[in-house]
């Protein structure tokens, strides 16, 4: 609802500014802004990094998408799980995840783990506990894949009569997985079996990586980056415990993998120049975060697409061969297959009353402002392109960031 109560914002700011300056005036003005908000000039600087950091990656196999994916999770972990979503969705789906959890962390734990920082390491173990359950990282070395959409509450909501929206979509709470593997880890070293503990959240992590989702395969890297966390505290304090079996992920190929992933959906932009895209998609190692970047240009896209897809026909037909590789490469997760598709508008922008449904609903509708259908504004040139173009500015992280040197 807030990002309606934005979009909704937008429209009217445009049709004030519309009636005190020039129209053509403000709209070239706001089409020169969105398309430069495109990083261009980092894109262009750091591409050589991007690809070698690509390749580093590659050899490395950390990320490597499984060779079958017959050995997928969702049935098993997806009941045991709680999920964020409509209430409607999912509150009977977290009863019975509650009253049969596959891990249970206290929340005094957790936030003992959280206030530590990165001095988590030193958080006391009571090996005596019984209300803490990890024994579900035995059943996880089953499993290679875990693409969650194959398993309800996700795949009943895509058979559903009206598919939900970005939005609205189900997912799974993931909140709780550091700490559960800073807790493994710590068990592992308290039991003086580091190899183990660490194969137990290696697996977790290659789990997360596969779900084809940017936002799992980031706190997949994450989840790693513990390892090194803990192998630095110990060799700062000469701690004999340093397993000479153990051999931590190396913190800088973790580096590669955070600025790679997080950098490679601004390929994905319909502002990406040709010569640039035609690079990155260039060879077999560019399945590697494929479908994360396609994944995370599409939930955006999807609000945006709507109001420039008139003005800007020739640069989303070029993104036609990304759809089409994306149907093949990311076929577990037919979500972002959906919002993707050119003919797609989430319902949000589907409704007889635009402002009906937004935070400038009632009291707070503009003055002068009856019902304004959201078609209405998709249907109207200059206004639509205006709203998508705040809308595009407003969209654009700086997805390079990690390649600049820090503060």
């Amino acid at each position: 609802m807030r990002r309606l109560g934005g979009i909704a914002l937008i429209v009217v700011l445009v049709v004030c500014t519309c009636a005190v300056g020039g129209v053509a005036y403000q709209y070239v003005a706001l089409r020169r802004q969105a398309v430069a908000a495109w990083p261009e000039a980092a894109a262009r600087k750091h591409l050589d990094d991007f690809l070698k950091d690509r390749a580093a990656l590659a050899r490395s196999g950390l990320f490597a998408s499984p060779p079958r994916w017959d050995r997928d999770a969702s049935a098993f972990l997806n009941p045991r799980l709680r999920w964020d979503g409509p209430k409607e969705q999912v509150e009977a789906w977290n009863a019975r995840a509650d009253a049969n959890p596959l891990f249970r962390i206290p929340d005094e734990v957790r936030d003992g783990l959280q206030k530590l920082g990165k001095k988590w390491p030193e958080y006391p173990i009571d090996p005596g506990r019984t209300d803490i359950r990890m024994d579900g990282f035995h059943d996880l070395q089953r499993f290679d894949s875990w693409s969650v959409e194959q398993d309800r509450p996700i795949a009943l909501s895509l058979l559903a009569a009206t598919p939900p929206s970005p939005t609205a979509f189900p997912t799974p709470e993931m909140h709780w997985l550091l700490p559960l593997c800073k807790l493994r880890l710590l068990r592992g070293l308290a039991q003086g079996d580091l190899p183990g503990a660490s194969a137990d959240v290696r697996r977790l992590a290659q789990l997360l990586a596969t779900q084809q989702r940017l936002v799992s395969t980031l706190l997949a890297v994450a989840v790693l980056d513990l390892e090194s966390q803990l192998a630095e505290h110990l060799r700062e304090r000469h701690d004999a415990r340093l397993d000479a079996r153990w051999s931590p992920i190396s913190p800088e190929l973790l580096r590669r993998a955070r600025r790679y992933f997080w950098a490679y959906p601004a390929f994905f932009d319909h502002r990406a120049p040709p010569d640039l895209s035609a690079r990155v998609f260039a060879g077999a190692d560019s399945s590697l975060g494929f479908c994360n970047a396609f994944g995370e240009n599409a939930l955006t896209s999807a609000f945006i697409r709507p109001f420039l897809v008139h003005a800007h026909e020739k640069e989303f037909a070029r993104q036609k061969p990304i759809l089409e590789r994306a149907r093949h490469e990311c076929a577990h997760a037919p979500s972002l297959i959906r919002y993707a598709d050119p003919t797609y508008v989430p319902p949000e922008l589907d409704t007889p009353d635009f402002f009906a449904m937004t935070d400038l609903s009632g009291a707070a509708r503009p003055p002068g402002i009856d019902t304004v259908s959201a078609q209405r504004v998709l249907a109207t040139p200059i206004i639509r392109e205006m709203v998508g173009y705040t809308l595009l500015q407003m969209g654009t992280p700086a997805l390079f960031r990690h390649y600049e040197p820090g503060p």
